[in-house]
Protein backbone atom coordinates (compact mmCIF):
# COMPACT_ATOMS: atom_id res chain seq x y z
CA UNK A 1 0.00 0.00 0.00
CA UNK A 2 2.57 2.30 0.89
CA UNK A 3 4.80 1.91 -1.93
CA UNK A 4 1.39 2.15 -4.94
CA UNK A 5 1.39 5.82 -2.38
CA UNK A 6 4.23 6.66 -2.77
CA UNK A 7 4.23 6.10 -7.07
CA UNK A 8 1.19 7.92 -7.27
CA UNK A 9 2.89 10.83 -5.29
CA UNK A 10 5.76 10.67 -7.67
CA UNK A 11 3.04 10.51 -10.80
CA UNK A 12 1.17 13.63 -9.18
CA UNK A 13 4.17 15.46 -8.85
CA UNK A 14 5.43 14.65 -12.70
CA UNK A 15 2.29 15.73 -13.73
CA UNK A 16 2.39 19.16 -11.94
CA UNK A 17 6.33 20.00 -12.61
CA UNK A 18 4.71 19.55 -16.58
CA UNK A 19 2.10 21.92 -15.64
CA UNK A 20 4.13 24.10 -14.47
CA UNK A 21 6.38 24.37 -17.73
CA UNK A 22 3.68 24.60 -20.28
CA UNK A 23 2.66 27.02 -17.61
CA UNK A 24 6.38 28.81 -17.77
CA UNK A 25 5.66 28.75 -21.76
CA UNK A 26 2.73 29.51 -22.25
CA UNK A 27 1.63 32.05 -19.46
CA UNK A 28 3.09 35.48 -21.13
CA UNK A 29 0.34 35.58 -23.41
CA UNK A 30 -3.49 34.47 -23.63
CA UNK A 31 -2.80 31.82 -21.31
CA UNK A 32 -2.14 34.60 -18.57
CA UNK A 33 -4.73 36.98 -19.34
CA UNK A 34 -7.10 33.54 -19.22
CA UNK A 35 -5.98 33.18 -15.19
CA UNK A 36 -6.27 37.24 -14.63
CA UNK A 37 -9.45 36.81 -15.67
CA UNK A 38 -10.42 33.42 -13.99
CA UNK A 39 -9.47 35.54 -10.83
CA UNK A 40 -10.46 38.77 -11.51
CA UNK A 41 -12.75 38.93 -14.64
CA UNK A 42 -12.46 41.10 -17.24
CA UNK A 43 -11.03 44.46 -15.10
CA UNK A 44 -8.55 42.10 -14.39
CA UNK A 45 -7.29 42.45 -17.63
CA UNK A 46 -7.62 46.27 -17.62
CA UNK A 47 -5.68 46.57 -14.48
CA UNK A 48 -2.59 44.80 -15.97
CA UNK A 49 -2.98 46.76 -19.05
CA UNK A 50 -2.74 50.47 -17.17
CA UNK A 51 0.26 48.67 -15.06
CA UNK A 52 2.13 48.17 -18.73
CA UNK A 53 1.18 51.74 -20.06
CA UNK A 54 2.82 53.50 -16.98
CA UNK A 55 5.30 51.40 -16.47
CA UNK A 56 6.37 51.92 -20.79
CA UNK A 57 6.27 55.78 -19.62
CA UNK A 58 8.45 55.19 -16.64
CA UNK A 59 10.96 53.13 -17.97
CA UNK A 60 10.54 51.72 -21.46
CA UNK A 61 8.51 49.58 -23.48
CA UNK A 62 10.40 46.66 -23.76
CA UNK A 63 11.14 46.43 -19.86
CA UNK A 64 7.17 47.36 -18.83
CA UNK A 65 6.33 43.95 -21.28
CA UNK A 66 8.71 41.61 -19.37
CA UNK A 67 7.38 43.01 -15.90
CA UNK A 68 3.65 42.28 -17.07
CA UNK A 69 4.94 39.26 -18.54
CA UNK A 70 6.21 37.89 -14.95
CA UNK A 71 2.91 38.91 -13.86
CA UNK A 72 0.97 37.01 -15.83
CA UNK A 73 3.07 33.63 -15.76
CA UNK A 74 2.56 34.17 -11.80
CA UNK A 75 -1.20 34.25 -12.48
CA UNK A 76 -1.10 31.22 -14.37
CA UNK A 77 1.30 29.63 -11.81
CA UNK A 78 -1.01 30.33 -8.74
CA UNK A 79 -4.23 29.41 -10.83
CA UNK A 80 -2.34 25.99 -11.16
CA UNK A 81 -1.43 25.63 -7.49
CA UNK A 82 -4.89 26.54 -7.36
CA UNK A 83 -6.82 23.75 -9.29
CA UNK A 84 -4.15 21.34 -7.83
CA UNK A 85 -5.65 22.04 -4.43
CA UNK A 86 -2.40 22.75 -3.31
CA UNK A 87 -3.35 26.08 -1.92
CA UNK A 88 -4.12 25.72 1.72
CA UNK A 89 -6.97 27.51 3.27
CA UNK A 90 -4.82 29.24 5.91
CA UNK A 91 -2.17 29.98 3.25
CA UNK A 92 -5.18 31.93 1.26
CA UNK A 93 -6.67 33.72 4.53
CA UNK A 94 -2.92 34.64 5.24
CA UNK A 95 -3.17 36.71 2.03
CA UNK A 96 -6.72 37.93 2.51
CA UNK A 97 -6.10 40.89 4.97
CA UNK A 98 -2.82 42.57 3.21
CA UNK A 99 -4.32 42.50 -0.36
CA UNK A 100 -7.99 43.87 1.00
CA UNK A 101 -6.33 46.75 3.30
CA UNK A 102 -3.55 47.75 0.07
CA UNK A 103 -6.19 47.86 -2.26
CA UNK A 104 -8.18 49.98 -0.14
CA UNK A 105 -5.73 52.40 0.63
CA UNK A 106 -4.25 52.29 -3.07
CA UNK A 107 -8.21 52.82 -4.19
CA UNK A 108 -8.66 55.87 -1.51
CA UNK A 109 -5.58 56.85 -2.96
CA UNK A 110 -6.81 56.96 -6.57
CA UNK A 111 -9.52 59.21 -5.58
CA UNK A 112 -7.32 61.85 -3.91
CA UNK A 113 -5.24 61.92 -7.19
CA UNK A 114 -8.30 61.99 -9.60
CA UNK A 115 -9.79 64.85 -6.99
CA UNK A 116 -12.73 63.10 -6.34
CA UNK A 117 -12.32 63.48 -2.63
CA UNK A 118 -10.20 66.21 -0.51
CA UNK A 119 -8.37 64.20 2.22
CA UNK A 120 -5.38 62.66 0.90
CA UNK A 121 -5.59 59.00 2.53
CA UNK A 122 -2.00 57.79 2.82
CA UNK A 123 1.03 59.32 1.56
CA UNK A 124 2.86 57.20 -0.82
CA UNK A 125 5.94 55.28 1.71
CA UNK A 126 3.24 54.12 3.73
CA UNK A 127 1.80 52.48 0.10
CA UNK A 128 5.28 51.04 -0.70
CA UNK A 129 5.46 49.24 2.91
CA UNK A 130 2.25 47.48 2.74
CA UNK A 131 3.88 46.35 -1.43
CA UNK A 132 6.62 45.25 1.07
CA UNK A 133 4.77 43.43 3.55
CA UNK A 134 3.08 42.14 0.84
CA UNK A 135 6.52 41.19 -1.38
CA UNK A 136 7.18 39.23 2.02
CA UNK A 137 4.27 36.99 2.65
CA UNK A 138 4.37 35.79 -1.57
CA UNK A 139 8.14 35.24 -1.49
CA UNK A 140 7.83 33.06 1.57
CA UNK A 141 4.87 31.01 -0.02
CA UNK A 142 6.72 30.60 -3.28
CA UNK A 143 9.83 29.50 -2.36
CA UNK A 144 7.58 26.03 -1.41
CA UNK A 145 6.13 25.69 -4.94
CA UNK A 146 8.33 27.16 -7.87
CA UNK A 147 12.15 27.56 -8.98
CA UNK A 148 14.40 29.96 -7.11
CA UNK A 149 14.02 32.12 -10.32
CA UNK A 150 10.75 32.49 -10.65
CA UNK A 151 10.86 33.71 -6.79
CA UNK A 152 13.13 36.53 -7.70
CA UNK A 153 11.16 37.90 -10.33
CA UNK A 154 8.19 38.00 -8.50
CA UNK A 155 9.68 39.72 -6.47
CA UNK A 156 11.56 42.30 -8.58
CA UNK A 157 7.93 42.97 -9.64
CA UNK A 158 6.78 43.75 -6.86
CA UNK A 159 9.92 46.11 -5.89
CA UNK A 160 8.69 47.67 -9.01
CA UNK A 161 5.05 48.51 -9.05
CA UNK A 162 5.49 49.13 -5.62
CA UNK A 163 8.03 50.92 -5.05
CA UNK A 164 7.83 54.73 -4.21
CA UNK A 165 9.60 55.78 -7.72
CA UNK A 166 6.81 54.02 -9.64
CA UNK A 167 4.02 55.06 -6.99
CA UNK A 168 4.94 58.38 -7.55
CA UNK A 169 4.84 58.81 -11.11
CA UNK A 170 1.92 56.79 -11.83
CA UNK A 171 -0.45 57.99 -9.00
CA UNK A 172 0.79 61.92 -9.48
CA UNK A 173 1.98 62.32 -12.46
CA UNK A 174 0.40 64.31 -15.77
CA UNK A 175 1.59 61.95 -17.91
CA UNK A 176 -0.68 59.25 -16.40
CA UNK A 177 -3.78 60.82 -15.70
CA UNK A 178 -5.54 58.53 -18.43
CA UNK A 179 -4.05 55.55 -17.28
CA UNK A 180 -4.77 56.42 -12.95
CA UNK A 181 -8.59 57.05 -14.16
CA UNK A 182 -8.66 53.50 -16.43
CA UNK A 183 -6.81 51.86 -13.18
CA UNK A 184 -9.42 53.52 -10.89
CA UNK A 185 -12.27 52.59 -12.49
CA UNK A 186 -11.61 48.87 -13.66
CA UNK A 187 -10.19 47.97 -9.84
CA UNK A 188 -13.85 49.80 -8.44
CA UNK A 189 -15.00 47.18 -10.84
CA UNK A 190 -12.70 44.54 -8.94
CA UNK A 191 -13.68 45.79 -5.33
CA UNK A 192 -17.58 46.06 -6.09
CA UNK A 193 -17.69 41.72 -5.84
CA UNK A 194 -15.87 42.19 -1.89
CA UNK A 195 -17.33 45.13 -1.06
CA UNK A 196 -20.08 47.09 -0.66
CA UNK A 197 -20.93 49.89 -2.86
CA UNK A 198 -21.51 52.88 -0.11
CA UNK A 199 -17.93 52.15 1.10
CA UNK A 200 -16.51 52.71 -2.42
CA UNK A 201 -18.03 56.01 -2.48
CA UNK A 202 -15.62 59.07 -1.51
CA UNK A 203 -16.68 61.56 0.61
CA UNK A 204 -19.19 65.00 -1.32
CA UNK A 205 -16.67 67.50 -2.60
CA UNK A 206 -18.96 70.24 -2.73
CA UNK A 207 -18.82 72.92 -5.28
CA UNK A 208 -16.22 75.48 -3.67
CA UNK A 209 -18.73 78.52 -4.75
CA UNK A 210 -19.43 80.32 -1.89
CA UNK A 211 -22.98 79.42 -0.82
CA UNK A 212 -23.02 76.38 -2.81
CA UNK A 213 -24.26 73.07 -1.81
CA UNK A 214 -24.02 71.02 -5.18
CA UNK A 215 -21.18 68.38 -5.32
CA UNK A 216 -18.52 69.14 -7.50
CA UNK A 217 -17.71 67.20 -11.14
CA UNK A 218 -15.33 64.37 -10.62
CA UNK A 219 -12.93 63.18 -14.01
CA UNK A 220 -15.24 61.37 -16.34
CA UNK A 221 -12.59 58.85 -17.39
CA UNK A 222 -11.39 60.65 -20.98
CA UNK A 223 -10.36 64.15 -21.15
CA UNK A 224 -12.28 65.67 -18.65
CA UNK A 225 -10.21 66.58 -15.69
CA UNK A 226 -12.72 67.24 -13.27
CA UNK A 227 -13.47 70.39 -11.50
CA UNK A 228 -13.72 72.26 -7.98
CA UNK A 229 -17.03 73.53 -9.31
CA UNK A 230 -20.34 71.88 -9.78
CA UNK A 231 -21.41 71.47 -13.18
CA UNK A 232 -23.50 75.02 -13.37
CA UNK A 233 -20.68 76.89 -11.84
CA UNK A 234 -17.77 74.82 -13.86
CA UNK A 235 -19.78 75.57 -17.26
CA UNK A 236 -19.75 79.38 -16.33
CA UNK A 237 -16.20 79.29 -15.42
CA UNK A 238 -15.58 76.90 -19.06
CA UNK A 239 -17.52 80.00 -21.10
CA UNK A 240 -14.92 82.41 -20.10
CA UNK A 241 -12.14 80.23 -21.73
CA UNK A 242 -14.05 81.84 -25.24
CA UNK A 243 -11.81 84.73 -24.06
CA UNK A 244 -8.64 83.52 -23.08
CA UNK A 245 -6.17 85.09 -20.36
CA UNK A 246 -3.15 83.94 -18.39
CA UNK A 247 -5.30 83.96 -15.31
CA UNK A 248 -7.02 80.78 -16.62
CA UNK A 249 -3.58 78.62 -16.31
CA UNK A 250 -2.54 80.73 -13.31
CA UNK A 251 -5.18 80.01 -10.72
CA UNK A 252 -6.60 75.95 -10.38
CA UNK A 253 -5.39 73.00 -10.78
CA UNK A 254 -2.21 73.25 -12.20
CA UNK A 255 -1.56 72.29 -15.90
CA UNK A 256 2.10 71.14 -16.59
CA UNK A 257 2.40 71.62 -20.11
CA UNK A 258 1.45 75.11 -19.19
CA UNK A 259 4.08 75.61 -16.80
CA UNK A 260 6.99 73.74 -19.10
CA UNK A 261 6.13 76.48 -21.90
CA UNK A 262 5.99 79.41 -19.03
CA UNK A 263 9.26 78.35 -17.59
CA UNK A 264 10.73 78.93 -20.87
CA UNK A 265 8.61 82.01 -22.16
CA UNK A 266 7.18 84.13 -19.51
CA UNK A 267 9.35 86.15 -16.16
CA UNK A 268 9.21 83.84 -13.64
CA UNK A 269 9.25 86.36 -11.04
CA UNK A 270 5.95 87.96 -12.60
CA UNK A 271 4.32 84.41 -12.62
CA UNK A 272 5.33 84.29 -8.97
CA UNK A 273 4.17 86.98 -7.95
CA UNK A 274 0.61 86.69 -9.30
CA UNK A 275 0.40 83.35 -8.15
CA UNK A 276 0.85 85.10 -4.52
CA UNK A 277 -1.33 87.41 -4.82
CA UNK A 278 -4.07 85.18 -5.73
CA UNK A 279 -3.04 82.89 -2.31
CA UNK A 280 -2.85 86.22 -0.42
CA UNK A 281 -6.64 87.15 -1.66
CA UNK A 282 -7.74 84.44 -0.40
CA UNK A 283 -5.76 84.21 3.39
CA UNK A 284 -8.63 85.17 6.26
CA UNK A 285 -8.26 88.68 7.25
CA UNK A 286 -6.27 88.49 10.22
CA UNK A 287 -3.31 86.92 8.25
CA UNK A 288 -3.31 89.66 5.22
CA UNK A 289 -1.03 92.33 6.94
CA UNK A 290 1.74 89.79 7.96
CA UNK A 291 1.00 88.22 3.95
CA UNK A 292 1.25 91.95 2.44
CA UNK A 293 4.60 93.17 4.30
CA UNK A 294 6.43 89.29 3.02
CA UNK A 295 4.67 90.29 -0.56
CA UNK A 296 6.15 93.51 -0.26
CA UNK A 297 10.18 92.74 1.04
CA UNK A 298 9.57 89.64 -1.81
CA UNK A 299 8.61 91.52 -5.03
CA UNK A 300 8.15 95.30 -4.61
CA UNK A 301 11.39 96.87 -2.48
CA UNK A 302 13.41 98.58 -3.96
CA UNK A 303 16.37 95.85 -2.58
CA UNK A 304 14.11 92.95 -3.61
CA UNK A 305 15.69 90.27 -5.99
CA UNK A 306 12.55 89.22 -7.08
CA UNK A 307 11.15 92.87 -7.83
CA UNK A 308 8.42 93.64 -10.39
CA UNK A 309 7.90 95.96 -12.32
CA UNK A 310 5.10 98.30 -11.19
CA UNK A 311 3.54 101.39 -11.56
CA UNK A 312 5.22 104.02 -9.17
CA UNK A 313 2.05 105.45 -8.11
CA UNK A 314 0.88 101.64 -7.45
CA UNK A 315 4.01 101.05 -5.26
CA UNK A 316 3.53 104.25 -3.26
CA UNK A 317 0.41 103.14 -2.17
CA UNK A 318 1.36 99.55 -1.50
CA UNK A 319 4.21 101.21 1.01
CA UNK A 320 1.39 103.18 2.63
CA UNK A 321 -0.62 100.54 3.26
CA UNK A 322 1.97 98.59 4.67
CA UNK A 323 2.51 101.28 7.37
CA UNK A 324 -1.35 101.44 7.80
CA UNK A 325 -2.32 100.24 10.82
CA UNK A 326 -3.63 96.25 11.42
CA UNK A 327 -7.81 98.10 11.08
CA UNK A 328 -6.85 98.61 7.73
CA UNK A 329 -5.61 95.40 6.49
CA UNK A 330 -8.50 94.01 4.25
CA UNK A 331 -7.45 97.45 2.03
CA UNK A 332 -4.50 95.38 1.20
CA UNK A 333 -6.19 92.79 -0.58
CA UNK A 334 -7.43 96.21 -3.54
CA UNK A 335 -3.76 97.59 -3.77
CA UNK A 336 -2.17 93.79 -4.31
CA UNK A 337 -4.59 93.23 -6.56
CA UNK A 338 -4.68 96.14 -8.68
CA UNK A 339 -0.38 95.32 -8.68
CA UNK A 340 -1.97 91.84 -10.05
CA UNK A 341 -3.96 93.15 -12.69
CA UNK A 342 -0.72 95.28 -13.98
CA UNK A 343 1.73 92.37 -14.26
CA UNK A 344 -0.92 90.09 -15.75
CA UNK A 345 -1.51 92.70 -18.39
CA UNK A 346 2.35 92.46 -19.48
CA UNK A 347 1.64 88.39 -20.05
CA UNK A 348 -1.09 88.52 -21.64
CA UNK A 349 0.23 89.49 -24.78
CA UNK A 350 3.25 86.44 -24.73
CA UNK A 351 0.26 84.18 -23.71
CA UNK A 352 -2.34 84.71 -26.15
CA UNK A 353 0.22 84.51 -29.18
CA UNK A 354 3.12 82.08 -27.26
CA UNK A 355 0.27 79.59 -25.96
CA UNK A 356 -3.30 80.06 -27.18
CA UNK A 357 -2.06 79.50 -30.30
CA UNK A 358 -0.76 76.09 -29.75
CA UNK A 359 -1.92 72.50 -29.03
CA UNK A 360 -1.43 72.53 -25.76
CA UNK A 361 -4.26 75.22 -25.38
CA UNK A 362 -6.68 73.08 -27.27
CA UNK A 363 -5.61 69.94 -24.97
CA UNK A 364 -6.54 72.49 -21.75
CA UNK A 365 -9.67 73.27 -23.51
CA UNK A 366 -10.49 69.50 -24.03
CA UNK A 367 -9.47 69.24 -20.48
CA UNK A 368 -12.31 71.78 -19.06
CA UNK A 369 -15.11 70.93 -21.41
CA UNK A 370 -17.70 68.65 -19.98
CA UNK A 371 -18.72 66.31 -22.15
CA UNK A 372 -22.44 66.21 -23.44
CA UNK A 373 -23.36 62.71 -21.73
CA UNK A 374 -21.40 63.81 -18.70
CA UNK A 375 -23.17 61.89 -15.28
CA UNK A 376 -22.20 63.34 -11.64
Amino acid sequence: MSEKKDDRTSSSSRLFKAKKYLASKTAGSKAGRKAVEHFLGDAGSQLINCLEAGAAKDTDPNTAKELVETVLKLAFKAKLLHDEHLLTPPEIEGFVEPVNTLAITVFKKLQYSLGLRQDDPADIPSIALRFAQLEDLLVNFLKKHVKVSTVDKAARVCQYFGGTKFLTFFLTSDVCRKDRQMFFKSLQVVMKTVMPEEDLQPPVVPCKTTGCTEQSCHPDGRDFMGSSYCVKHHNEYFAQLSKPSVMHCLQGRRYEPFYQWSAQALPQNSVNFVVSVVNFTQAKRTALAIFAEELFKKYVADNSRYRVELKAETVAEIQVRIKTPVTDAELHRTIFNTAKSEVVASLEPIFLKGFVSTAAWEKYLAGNRIPADYEI
